[in-house]
């Protein structure tokens, strides 16, 4: 064996060792937020993991190997993220009187075009907007986006919070809240109708886990514990930050008794040359409301991806502030 082949196959052992380790450190993300951030690259870590395997078993260029797998395992991600949206424009608007359509975006708090943001938004006939990172470099927009979408909520003027709900529909109550008020995240929610028939859309912000993951399991689990405490039915959306692979991710669907949107969508990064990797960007919602479709958007100019939804309501719940 020559010592190109035996450095190569210890190149190859080595990204074995690291993605078994990573792996292992990443399942028991249930005992500690920190390796719970491991568990967010799950779907990355099998792919090296497997073309490590195959790089050894093969023993012909096993570095070749194994960069030519990790190039897959990237583009198998970013794929998802292309194959996700119709070849021709999708309209959002709902169709029928039980239905409604969403867009959930980051917006990012440096996108270089608002206006032009604000036109994508429109052209988009969504019945409402659950927005991210609106913050006060964006506040103008709102009026931009008045005609179109009448009735809002935001608080754009906080950095702390920055998120606003626009609807093109009347709502019978809102309110936000920011990270800073409580363990929270920085949200903001409409709702339709009241008591036991009303119907809630709630915007959030989840802190990302590489910022604090103490602070990021914190904010999960108090927005689970609020929105299991909410009348009627619920949707909500935003940037979670975090995928399904964690176990952050799983508990909060359990407390908050929320359905996913049913599609695992890889949302970031975006924008430029970056392919979308990782599905942090997320719909729930009580299970007597269906998603009837759920897709990408083109991109938007953010560091996301937007995610839309057509879901259907329960007769008795207001879909349009009737």
């Amino acid at each position: 064996m020559s010592r190109l082949s035996a450095a190569g196959r210890w190149v190859a052992w080595g990204v074995l060792t690291g993605s078994a380790a990573g792996l292992v450190l990443g399942a028991l993300g249930r005992f500690s937020p920190e390796l719970d951030v491991i568990a967010n690259g799950r779907g990355h870590l099998i792919g090296l993991l497997g073309f490590a395997v195959l790089a050894l078993w093969l023993d012909y260029r096993p570095v070749l190997v194994v960069a030519l797998g990790a190039f897959i395992t990237l583009a198998g991600h970013a794929l998802l993220a292309q194959q996700s949206q119709s070849p021709w424009i999708r309209t959002a608007q709902a169709s029928s009187p039980s239905s409604l359509s969403v867009l959930s975006l980051n917006t990012w708090h440096n996108h270089p075009d608002g206006y032009g943001l604000a036109d994508q938004l429109i052209a988009a006939k969504a019945d409402v907007l659950v927005l991210t990172e609106f913050g006060p470099n964006k506040i103008s927009l709102l009026h931009t986006l008045q005609e179109a979408y009448p009735y809002r909520v935001d608080c754009a003027a906080d950095w702390e919070c920055a998120v606003a709900l626009l609807s093109r529909h009347p709502f019978a109550s809102s309110g936000s809240v920011s990270e800073a008020e409580g363990n929270g995240p920085a949200r903001a929610w409409i709702t339709f109708g009241a008591g036991a028939e009303a119907f809630t859309i709630m915007g959030v912000h989840i802190m990302g886990p590489t910022r604090s993951p103490w602070r990021h399991a914190r904010e999960t689990a108090a927005l689970a514990d609020l929105i299991h405490q909410l009348p009627g039915e619920v949707l909500a959306a935003g940037d979670f930050n975090t995928t399904p692979w964690t176990s952050g991710f799983s508990r909060f669907s359990k407390v908050s008794g929320l359905t996913h949107m049913g599609r695992f969508l890889p949302t970031y990064p975006s924008g430029g040359t970056r392919l979308p990797q990782l599905a942090i960007d997320h719909m729930f919602a009580t299970p007597a409301i269906h998603f009837d479709d759920v897709w990408l958007g083109e991109d938007m100019g953010s560091d996301h991806r937007p995610v839309f939804a057509r879901i259907t309501l329960p007769a008795a719940v207001p879909a349009s502030g009737s």
